[in-house]
């Protein structure tokens, strides 16, 4: 029985993909920020008082992705690259088949805006203070207590999102739109929502193709 269990522990270890963590930061002078990456696992958006710009990558040796942090006197650049595979005999039939994304922490300071571009996978960002443009092809998309300014292009996935004192222009031409705020001001239908929550200080923008969106109220209005 002990044999049994020895050769099981050894196979789900074998199946275990290492991670890589790489972390990058730069002193941030009021540049606007870009940000190009590929596929994803996921992408949390933070913000901070501290005027860095930080990025820190978990990614796969199976599936190695390379982390570039650039700045010009208008642009820092956060962008990624595929990395050829040093041992390619070694890695997991499993892993080769199921790719593994990297995951990445984005903290950019207080009001800077930031443009993110990507093809696939999650994001999520609560609090943001400052200007977001957003553009993928899919992914579920959690924007949570927005406090700034938030424009998302997205073709298909979901977004989940609580707002408060916002302006709000959201179209969606196959996807279906859920509100739990309720509004004087609204104009909606199945796939649009234009109007103003509260007070006009922030602002969310959304264009989709075939993506769900889902509005809630912050809790704390």
């Amino acid at each position: 029985m002990k044999i049994v269990l020895y050769i099981a522990v050894a196979l789900l270890t074998l199946q275990v993909p290492a991670q890589k963590t790489v972390s990058k930061e730069v002193a941030y002078k009021g540049q606007k920020i870009q940000v190009a990456l590929g596929d994803v696992d996921k992408i949390v958006l933070e913000h901070t008082t501290v005027q860095k710009v930080m990025v820190t990558m978990t990614s796969y040796i199976e599936n190695p992705i390379g982390l570039t942090l650039k700045e010009s006197n208008e642009y820092i650049y956060i962008n990624s690259n595929k990395l050829a595979l040093q041992t390619p005999e070694k890695v997991d039939k499993f892993c080769s088949e199921q790719p593994l994304f990297p995951t990445y922490k984005i903290t950019i300071p207080d009001n800077a805006e930031v443009a993110i571009y990507y093809n696939n996978g999650d994001f999520v960002a609560e609090g943001f203070t400052g200007i977001v443009n957003l553009r993928l092809n899919s992914g579920t998309l959690d924007i949570l207590n927005l406090q700034g300014s938030v424009a998302i292009e997205l073709f298909s996935g979901n977004i989940n999102t609580t707002v408060s004192n916002s302006t709000i222009d959201i179209t969606t031409n196959r996807g279906k739109i859920t509100s739990f705020i309720k509004a004087k001001k609204f104009l909606q239908t199945n796939t649009s929502l234009k109007g103003v929550y509260g007070k006009p200080i922030h602002k969310l923008h959304v264009r989709a193709i075939h993506a769900n969106i889902t509005l809630r109220p912050t809790k704390t209005q």
